[in-house]
């Protein structure tokens, strides 16, 4: 993961300020029937999937997953992901889905981001998890920056702070419990990534062997360090793991 410097907010989202007064008014005239699943939000996803809003996402996370950082332009359209799930949640994995979720927060351009299919649909779902005793959210008038979230979200936050790298391995800091959850919740160690993570590290370590024996002012020499500044470049795929190995292995590219 890698931190995400977002753009301007999108003029389509605008279109959901009226869909977003309106189910709030619904629910809170029956929010017992919302909790329990009788009446549910509706949501109008061309709004939020919009090619301005889903385009200005992918240009913020430079055509990557905002999870597992691997490049799905190429290979898949990618979903728009709530951060803060919009129809319900769950406090554990496989615990009760919960509603209403954050359903006012369904166009709101700060929550969304765009995520592989596998990053969004096999792992985090529904899940959003607080820390203990913190409070939650449960309408729009609520205070969100009372919440602690488990997991990070690299729209606000700098992943690195609590996830690194050993070798192709996503690990968390030492006691870092969000760290952990985020791994796990964002399948960052799911057996195809590790696999296509570990060959870009097999691949790099051949490199950085060969380029030992090369005069370091060689040309040789200085294409290596161009190729090492490309792929530490957050634009390239697993750019943080990549970093964080040549940092392990006392590489330097100034």
């Amino acid at each position: 993961m890698i931190r995400v410097h977002r753009t301007a907010e999108p003029a389509a989202l605008r279109a959901g300020l009226t869909e977003t007064a309106k189910w709030v008014s619904a629910v809170r005239a029956d929010r017992a029937a919302f909790a329990s699943g009788a009446k549910t939000v509706e949501f109008v996803d061309a709004i939020y999937r919009d090619p301005t809003v889903k385009g200005a996402l992918v240009q913020a996370q430079r055509g990557k997953c905002a999870f597992c950082e691997s490049s799905f332009d190429h290979v898949s359209y990618g979903d728009v992901e709530h951060f803060r799930p919009k129809g319900g949640f769950r406090q554990r994995r496989r615990g009760a889905l919960r509603r209403p979720g954050y359903y006012w927060l369904a166009y709101a351009w700060e929550n969304l981001l765009v995520a592989c299919e596998v990053c969004n649909r096999s792992f985090k779902r529904n899940w959003f998890p607080l820390e203990h005793r913190s409070p939650r959210a449960r309408g729009p008038n609520a205070d969100l920056s009372r919440e602690r979230p488990r997991l990070v979200n690299p729209a606000t936050e700098d992943p690195a702070a609590h996830i690194t790298f050993h070798d192709h391995l996503a690990v968390a800091h030492p006691g870092d419990v969000r760290g952990r959850a985020s791994i796990r919740a964002y399948g960052l160690n799911r057996k195809t990534i590790r696999t296509r993570r570990r060959d870009f590290i097999d691949k790099l370590g051949t490199l950085l062997d060969a380029a030992e024996e090369l005069p370091p002012a060689s040309p040789k020499a200085r294409k290596v360090r161009d190729l090492l500044r490309r792929v530490c470049d957050p634009s390239h795929e697993y750019s943080a793991m990549i970093r964080a190995y040549l940092v392990a292995r006392g590489v330097t590219l100034d």
